[in-house]
């Protein structure tokens, strides 16, 4: 079974066991609810954050399940619009400072705009394997399982470019200005976008499954399971990690922080601790160890909302370790209070 189809497959059921948690099912608002007192975490997946409000699907599982997609205003309670979508969302939506990108676990793709008017819709008839946006022209880039990674025109919704069509798991681009990195195959290519010109190949070998960006630096795990870092401008390898990481079907996640590169996979069995300046294994500690300490995050982004006779104290809690883009993983925690 192809990887990416795994992937989608056991994040669709780590997002149908957290609905049966015997709290109540089927949470729906209007325009205009006061959605914060019935809101729980569980029922609204894949959510994103910006400007003051929260953008999420709800979680409707069962045949002829009717969706929503949901924009909630974190400083007034309320739910600012309401639109109807084919079915829930496994990924976040992009939000734009102008528009929307949609996409439901099986490919349904939406364009917004910021106050919720539907732009297109387009419909894949093939797997659906997450999205990005092209920064470079606001196109949307949407991965399948066969069929490499289709973009698709911002403006109308048609798709007008395929990479590595016929290709399993083709990894998206990543993006720093002008210039955009991208693996098919076992050739990495940087490329200038605006003069369509490469400034330079390396060969990674097969299966390299994603690319990350940090401070002019490019990451990605090589066919042996070491970790490599590239410099951005000349593709020159930097260093090479002392360790081999075990292969794992999961795929592979980085982060970033003090100095420190903090390294695993989706299933989490263990968490790696790298020096960002030569890639030594500074030490390994376990997800169970993580959770014990405390593993949200508190953000500095604080609401406080009044709404019958109750003060309710809101706080957007970012989640380190997650099976999706950290910037994006977040759970919202809301202390309702009696006035006395």
């Amino acid at each position: 079974m192809p990887l990416r189809l795994i992937i989608i497959i056991i994040t669709t059921l780590i997002f149908i066991s957290g609905c049966f948690d015997g709290s109540p099912k089927h949470i729906q608002y209007k325009k205009g609810d006061f959605w914060i007192a019935s809101f729980r975490n569980n029922s609204f997946p894949s959510k994103a954050y910006k400007d003051d409000r929260i953008y999420c699907s709800s979680l409707e599982i069962g045949k002829n399940k009717s969706n929503f997609f949901y924009c909630l205003n974190l400083r007034t309670g309320k739910v600012d619009w309401v639109n109807q979508v084919n079915n829930w969302a496994s990924q976040p939506p992009i939000i734009c400072d102008s528009f929307i990108y949609y996409c439901s676990y099986v490919g349904d793709i939406y364009k917004f705009d910021k106050d919720g008017n539907q732009i297109w819709f387009s419909k894949f008839n093939t797997t659906y394997g997450g999205h990005c946006i092209n920064p470079l022209n606001n196109n949307l880039l949407v991965g399948t399982v066969v069929y490499g990674l289709r973009e698709l025109d911002g403006e109308t919704g048609e798709i007008v470019d395929s990479i590595g069509y016929g290709k399993l798991n083709v990894p998206f681009p990543v993006f720093q200005n002008d210039t955009n990195f991208q693996v098919i195959d076992d050739t990495l290519t940087c490329r200038n976008s605006s003069k369509n010109s490469i400034l330079w190949q390396k060969k990674t070998g097969d299966n390299i499954d994603k690319l990350f960006l940090n401070d002019q630096r490019l990451y990605y795990f090589d066919e042996t399971q070491c970790l490599n870092c590239l410099d951005c401008f000349t593709g020159k390898v930097l260093w090479q990690s002392d360790s081999i990481f075990p292969k794992q079907p999961f795929n592979p996640h980085l982060e970033f922080e003090n100095g420190k590169i903090l390294s695993y996979f989706s299933n989490l069995n263990e968490i790696v601790v790298l020096d960002i300046s030569n890639g030594n294994v500074q030490k390994k500690i376990s997800y169970q160890d993580v959770q014990k300490q405390g593993f949200l995050l508190p953000s500095k982004v604080k609401y406080k909302v009044s709404h019958a006779d109750k003060n309710y104290k809101i706080q957007v809690m970012t989640t380190l370790f997650g099976t999706g883009d950290f910037r994006n993983q977040f759970d919202i925690l809301i202390d309702e209070r009696q006035n006395r």
